[in-house]
């Protein structure tokens, strides 16, 4: 029963994903709902944070957020001890008046600070000649400091 709040809220904002190409409002939580070991923050912006702990020093943060209305965007990063050891960034892109979409995900795996393997679904940045896989890391040092001002009152 514990995992079954988790289910509804996965279920529903599953699909809500983000760029980091865009400008992104100051994170300020207006509500919090804590199921057991995972917090839920409504924040301004469109963001939704998810963060599920994994084990003692070890959490999941999920961060999805919608842009222009038809593209989902979603930010996944699994941190033990303040290290990142797993990363997932996706976003689905909805053709206005239509049923059809594009789909992008890349997946990481990251040992000592470094991304061990990577694989990639989907047309997105993967497919350009400039793409950085480095540049998840970029990314989780954005989010860094409104996750640990996150967890610093929770867990």
């Amino acid at each position: 029963m514990k995992f079954l709040p988790f289910f509804l809220i996965f279920s529903l904002f599953s699909c809500s994903e983000r760029s980091t190409k865009s400008s992104k409002p100051e994170t300020v939580v207006t509500t919090k709902y804590d199921v057991g070991d995972t917090l839920v923050y409504d924040s301004l912006g469109n963001d939704l944070w998810t963060i599920i702990k994994l084990g003692e020093d070890s959490n999941l943060v999920s961060i999805q957020w919608i842009e222009d209305s038809i593209t989902l965007y979603n930010e996944k990063f699994s941190v033990h001890n303040d290290c990142l050891f797993h990363a997932y960034e996706g976003l689905i892109y909805h053709f206005e008046d239509s049923l059809y979409r594009i789909e992008w995900n890349c997946d990481y795996t990251i040992e000592g600070g470094k991304i061990v393997h990577h694989i990639s679904m989907g047309h997105g940045e993967t497919e350009t000649d400039d793409w950085e896989p480095n540049s998840i890391f970029d990314q989780w040092e954005a989010r860094k400091s409104d996750y640990k001002r996150l967890i610093s009152s929770t867990f």
